[in-house]
């Protein structure tokens, strides 16, 4: 290979890890996971039994993929026919998007219950304070009458 073919092969191997690295950033890890579901939630809704009644991957690769169509398309209106349907590039890109629009709602709702714990806790705070005033208000009302009861009666 030539400098330049070695340099443009560097190049475009960049490329594709700087998007393998975006791509990585943006997937849930085990922690992020375990804030929405265990293992054994997951299990209350389908175990493998459940979903043994499903195509296997086996079974779907019997199904005619887009390549397998274009074989047939030999017409320029076939061909623009089939580019309506989804590739898997296509649905990629939908589960990132949705991915993203779930990070940005899933933020959004830990905000907000940020602030509903922020306003329980102020609440708290307050009511203690209440109750520890209560407390001292007591104490001086039960002094001042035991206070009064002790000292003889004023002629």
């Amino acid at each position: 290979m030539k400098p330049l073919d070695l340099e443009a092969r560097v190049k475009e191997l960049e490329q594709q890890a700087a998007g393998m690295r975006q791509i990585l950033r943006s997937l849930a890890t085990k922690e992020d996971l375990k804030r929405f579901a265990t293992k054994e939630d997951l299990k209350r809704f389908a175990t493998k039994e459940d979903l043994k009644r499903f195509a296997t991957k086996k079974e779907l690769k019997r199904f005619a993929t887009k390549r397998d169509l274009e074989r047939f398309a030999t017409k320029r209106e076939l061909k623009e026919e089939l580019k309506r349907y989804a590739t898997k590039e296509d649905l990629r890109e939908e589960g990132e998007r949705t991915r993203r629009h779930f990070d940005i709602v899933s933020e959004r709702m830990h905000d907000e219950i940020r602030l509903i714990a922020g306003g329980q806790l102020g609440t708290e705070a307050k009511l203690d304070r209440e109750r520890l005033e209560r407390l001292v208000l007591e104490r001086r009302v039960t002094t001042l009458e035991a206070r009064v009861g002790a000292s003889p009666p004023a002629n």
